[in-house]
């Protein structure tokens, strides 16, 4: 793509245009569509505190693609950096984006797949900590 500037057919706008090449007058970006919403947590529904760092879980719901079917995900709340970290892993808790398994059709099913791995893991880590160290 050349730096040159080319006007709008519609105007004799030349200030930069996006990487399309759209006038930024006439041809706006179509605004994003957000895969991620926040829900608000449902009455009455008890969620483990994240099993990694013990922050408050949110419960959200993910569509891969317009138009195709909603999951439901709980995940943790921490998404700042936690000490040194991988740029491509956000540097969240692990638990800020849980892998695959955790996306489910509805929130009881995701709730459900939430406090079962969190109460697991938890009973991992109190049974490690009464071993000693190798």
């Amino acid at each position: 793509m050349s730096n040159i500037k080319r006007p709008c057919s519609d105007c004799d706008n030349c200030e930069p245009c996006d990487l399309l090449e759209r006038c930024i007058k006439h041809d706006p970006t179509p605004p994003a569509f957000d895969n991620y919403t926040r829900l608000n947590m449902p009455n009455g529904t008890h969620i483990e505190q994240c099993p990694v760092c013990a922050a408050g879980p949110e419960v959200w719901q993910y569509i891969p693609k317009e138009g195709e079917n909603a999951q439901k995900v709980v995940m943790c709340s921490t998404g700042e950096d936690i000490g040194p970290h991988d740029a491509l892993a956000d540097g969240g808790c692990p638990m800020y984006m849980p892998p695959n398994s955790f996306y489910r059709p509805t929130i009881r099913e995701a709730v459900k797949h939430w406090n079962e791995y969190a109460q697991a893991l938890c009973a991992l880590r109190r049974k490690n900590a009464q071993e000693p160290a190798r």
